[in-house]
């Protein structure tokens, strides 16, 4: 989720890491994902409801990093979908 408070948070349906273990986005982040102040993981039911709330049922919560684009294998740019982002540094 992007989150700023339990009424204030936008899923961001299931994600997944490649294989060394760098966050993987199933789809693009919305635009206004710098509106948020945390990435939070819960433990939510999986389904098709785009209605989805937050279950309330935080298992990891941390600040928004700022985030950059990193090429997904050489030179080669993500495929879209597969876009991997990762913390400056």
């Amino acid at each position: 989720w992007l989150y700023n408070s339990q009424g204030d948070a936008k899923s961001l349906g299931g994600q997944v890491t490649d294989q060394q273990g760098n966050y993987q986005a199933i789809g693009d982040l919305p635009a206004d994902f710098r509106d948020y102040r945390s990435i939070d993981v819960t433990r939510q039911r999986i389904g098709n409801d785009e209605n989805i709330k937050h279950s309330g049922e935080s298992v990891l919560r941390g600040p928004m990093p700022k985030l950059r684009n990193v090429q997904a294998q050489g030179n080669q740019p993500a495929a879209l979908g597969q876009t991997v982002l990762q913390p400056p540094g």
